[in-house]
């Protein structure tokens, strides 16, 4: 008879300067149709069940799996990890978000003790196809916990600990450790929407799609992998980019070097690199 929690957050597609956002690049991103959803309910016993489905492989069995709430208390990221070795970093998302809302002092370890719950993780979202899938999950989660404790968190406050909890699952994070926009991007509420953030602030506004601009993206066979040979060279072109801005920007237009990023160009300065090319 408890009541049953149900929470959403969509994957992301890449707009522009994806690539870009660890060395302080601006991003633009938009949500996409596939999410990922945690149902939760609190459970008389004293142990967390995940439930967590593969809806992307239909085909392949749900992971389930148990802990006892009392080991939730003292578990680091690191043993939890150890722990599900044999897990996904997405499906163990909802139990790394709780460890992040104990450690941040949002939750008491106590109350995890005497906390019952089974919680059921599900997605469409490609996996390693570089839309999100575990940065979604992890939002999803986090959202959840918060509702099944009566958390309320800001804004910057759901983003910072979710981008802890994505960097603790996935060790990627931004040069500071602060935050990976796709972590960000996961936040969305509305799909008629662009998100233009930065990643050294993590400060986000949005911008409306205009009505004669449709996005679309396709998943291949190639997955997205943080030291696949493909990445790399992204990650290469990008910081070429910068050293070609370096050497056409006139000197008494250029801002600070870590701002020399093709998303970090002001109109004018555009429009001056246009006459001068």
């Amino acid at each position: 008879n408890q009541p049953l929690l149900v929470s959403r957050a969509p994957g992301r597609l890449d707009v522009m300067s994806g690539a870009a956002d660890f060395s302080g690049s601006l991003c633009v991103q938009a949500p996409i149709a596939q999410a990922s959803w945690c149902a939760l309910q609190s459970q008389s016993q004293d142990e967390i069940r995940i439930f967590a489905f593969d809806n992307f492989h239909a085909h392949r069995a749900p992971n389930f799996f148990r802990i006892a709430s009392q080991q939730l208390t003292q578990l680091s990221f690191a043993q939890l990890k150890a722990h599900c070795s044999n897990l996904s970093s997405t499906h163990i998302a909802p139990l790394a978000a709780l460890l992040a809302l104990r450690d941040g002092d949002f939750v008491a370890a106590q109350q995890i003790a005497k906390t019952g719950a089974a919680l059921l993780l599900a997605s469409d979202i490609a996996p390693r196809a570089g839309l999100a899938s575990t940065g979604s999950a992890v939002v999803a989660s986090v959202l959840a916990w918060c509702g099944m404790f009566k958390i309320v968190l800001t804004t910057q406050q759901q983003l910072a600990l979710s981008a802890q909890v994505h960097a603790n699952l996935t060790c990627d994070s931004t040069p500071d450790g602060s935050d990976l926009s796709q972590v960000a991007a996961a936040l969305f509420a509305r799909e008629s929407q662009l998100q233009v953030f930065d990643p050294q602030t993590m400060q986000r506004t949005f911008v409306a799609l205009p009505d004669d601009v449709t996005l679309y993206g396709f998943t291949c066979s190639e997955y997205h992998q943080n030291s696949d040979d493909v990445y790399r060279k992204a990650r290469c072109a990008t910081f070429m980019g910068r050293r070609i801005l370096r050497d056409l920007i006139p000197h008494e237009m250029r801002a600070n070097d870590d701002n020399l990023h093709l998303a970090n160009v002001s109109v004018d300065v555009w429009r001056a690199l246009r006459d001068l090319i």
